[in-house]
């Protein structure tokens, strides 16, 4: 039931973005408070798998920032589950978030989600961000997945002006900024 939910609301994320009515809200987010709660999201879900779960906050981090705390979320859980979904029992996630320059109206953050999980294959990395595509095909049933987390992180970014970069080696693991 929960992959389920999970398929049906990727699905209709994924018609919202491609059918333009996704739309960008400011609002005032309690920073440590949005933080709190993805850590309690992720934290838990590691130990369960045996994985350990570290995290790195600047702190030049404001208290508040404004941003779409959904659509931020969003994005964040679609990367830090996929790391620790391909990140096998013993290996490590993290997650990090540096203040790259400060101005009077805006900060610009990076945001770096790294871990020691399958990595992806070279011939693969071009098709990360398309909709359905995941790199073997038993991927859907090993490991739950639609296809459709990266193409939802990659539209909702570039909704938002961010922008996503990543590197992987296959075996070894994946870093996603």
């Amino acid at each position: 039931a929960k992959y389920l939910l999970s398929l049906l609301n990727d699905i209709l994320d994924m018609n919202k973005i491609e059918s333009g009515k996704v739309y960008i809200m400011k609002e005032k987010i309690d920073f440590a408070t949005f933080l709190e709660k993805i850590h309690s999201m992720f934290i838990e879900q590691a130990n369960k798998n045996g994985i350990s779960y570290e995290e790195n906050f600047d702190e030049k981090l404001e208290n508040f920032y404004l941003a779409d705390e959904i659509k931020l979320q969003q994005i964040i859980v679609n990367l830090l589950s996929n790391a620790i979904k391909f990140t096998p029992e013993g290996g490590k996630v993290s997650f990090s978030i540096q203040v790259e320059e400060k101005q009077l109206e805006y900060d610009k953050l990076r945001f770096v989600i790294t871990d020691t999980g399958c990595g992806i294959k070279s011939q693969f990395l071009s098709s990360l961000f398309e909709p359905f595509t995941q790199e073997s095909h038993d991927a859907r049933s090993t490991y739950n997945g639609t296809g459709l987390g990266m193409a939802i992180v990659k539209n909702l970014l570039d909704k938002m002006g961010g922008t996503i970069d990543f590197s992987s080696e296959k075996d070894v693991g994946t870093t996603y900024r």
